[in-house]
C-alpha cells in the first residue's frame, strides 16, 4: 500500500470553464463520443510524474487547488496544498498555500461561494485526543486564514473524521469512522442558524456493508452524491466469479477504492451506481467532483501502464522508460464530460 492509500485509511473558468490547460497549452473538449474518455488534466503543471491528486476549483475556474505528496517512508506522510492559477491559456506553476506541508491533509473542497475552504487533516486538536479532523481556512484579501477546526458535533473525539463537501445551503457531507463498524461512512449534517446539527449517516444505498466510504462530492443543489468505496473481502467465502466485477483485477479480488454515483429522487437515495465510460481502471481512482459549471467531472486515478497481466512480458529497459512518465502509477488529475455520469433528467 502506497502513502496516499494509508493516508486515506487514516481517515480528500471563469466564460471559458471547459476551456483546461492540456501541457503547455489549452484545449476544449469536443462535444462528440471522444468526451466521455478520461483525459489528462494540466499534463506537466498539474498532473506531473510525481504524485497529485485532486481538487477543487474557486468559483470562476481560475484557481484550482489540489494536494501534492512528496515520497515519505512515513505513515501518515506531510502533503502539500497547492494552487495553480489560470493565466490566460496556462496554469502557473503550482504554489503552496502557506497553512499546509507540516501534517497529512486530504484534498481541499472549495465551498461553492468561494469563501471557505475545508480540507481533513492529522493537525492536532488537543480537546480532541488522537484523530483526524475536518479544518477550513476563509479567504482573505491577502489569501487564507490559518485553519481553524469544526466544532462539535461535526468533529467528534477520539475519531477519524475526513473528505468535507459543503452544498449552497451550507449542509456538510463528510466521511467518518464514529460509528460502531469501525468503518468510514458518510455522513451529513445541517446548517440551521450558522450551527451544524447532529451528523446522520446517510443509508445502504450509500454505505455499502464492508467497506470504507469517503471522499465525497455533493453537488450544490444536493441532487447527487459521487463517492469513492473501497469495499473488504472478508467474506472469503464468496467464489471469485460470484464478485463484483469492479473487485476484481488481472483475474483476481483486488479491492480498491472504485468511484459511484447516487442520486437524491423522491426523498430518498437511489442505490449507489458504479461509474462507467473508463472513469473506473483496474488502478485506484479517487476523490471526484465537478467543474464550477457543472458540465466536467474531474477525478484522481493512479492508472499505469502497468496493469497486470500484462499483453507480453516487460523489459527492465521498458520499465525504467515508464517509471519516468505521467503513466507510472502515481496519482494524475483526470477529466471527462458530466455527461458521463449519465444523470437522469
Amino acid at each position: 500500500m502506497n502513502d496516499k492509500n494509508k493516508i486515506k485509511s487514516m481517515h480528500w473558468i471563469a466564460a471559458g470553464i471547459v476551456c483546461f490547460c492540456l501541457g503547455a497549452s489549452a484545449r476544449s473538449p469536443k462535444k462528440n463520443n471522444d468526451t466521455l474518455a478520461p483525459k489528462i488534466f494540466g499534463e506537466g503543471v498539474i498532473s506531473t510524474t510525481d504524485d497529485e491528486t485532486g481538487g477543487s476549483f474557486s468559483p470562476d475556474g481560475r484557481e484550482f487547488y489540489f494536494i501534492k505528496q512528496p515520497p515519505s517512508s512515513f505513515s501518515p506522510a506531510s502533503t502539500l496544498i497547492c494552487v495553480s492559477r489560470l493565466k490566460g491559456n496556462h496554469w502557473t506553476e503550482p504554489e503552496a498555500l502557506k497553512f499546509s506541508g507540516s501534517y497529512a491533509n486530504t484534498p481541499p473542497q472549495m465551498s461553492p461561494d468561494g469563501k471557505r475552504i475545508y480540507f481533513s487533516s492529522s493537525r492536532p486538536v488537543p480537546s480532541l485526543g488522537d484523530g483526524n479532523w475536518i479544518w477550513y481556512v476563509e479567504r482573505q484579501a491577502d489569501g487564507w486564514s490559518d485553519p481553524k477546526p469544526l466544532p462539535p458535533p461535526i468533529n467528534a473525539p477520539q475519531t477519524v473524521e475526513a473528505d468535507p463537501s459543503v452544498a449552497a445551503d451550507g449542509t456538510l457531507y463528510f466521511a467518518s469512522a464514529r460509528d460502531a463498524t469501525g468503518l468510514l461512512h458518510i455522513f451529513r449534517s445541517q446548517l440551521v442558524n450558522g450551527a451544524y446539527q447532529e451528523p446522520e449517516k446517510l443509508g445502504p444505498e450509500i454505505n455499502f456493508p464492508l467497506a470504507n466510504v469517503f471522499q465525497a462530492y455533493i453537488s450544490p443543489d444536493q441532487r447527487f452524491l459521487l463517492f469513492g468505496a473501497q469495499r473488504d473481502l472478508r467474506d472469503k467465502a464468496i467464489p471469485l466469479h460470484k464478485l463484483p466485477a469492479e473487485l476484481i483485477a488481472g483475474g483476481q479480488p483486488y479491492p480498491r477504492t472504485e468511484l459511484y454515483i447516487s442520486e437524491y429522487k423522491d426523498g430518498k437515495w437511489t442505490s449507489a451506481r458504479h461509474l462507467e465510460h473508463g472513469i473506473n481502471s483496474p488502478a485506484e481512482e479517487e476523490y471526484p467532483f465537478l467543474s464550477p459549471d457543472g458540465k466536467t467531472l474531474f477525478f484522481s486515478s493512479e492508472r499505469s501502464d502497468f496493469t497486470v497481466p500484462l499483453p507480453r512480458p516487460i523489459t527492465y529497459d521498458e520499465l525504467d522508460r515508464k517509471f519516468n512518465t505521467i503513466y507510472n502509477g502515481r496519482g494524475n488529475v483526470f477529466y471527462i464530460s458530466a455527461e458521463a455520469l449519465e444523470l437522469s433528467r
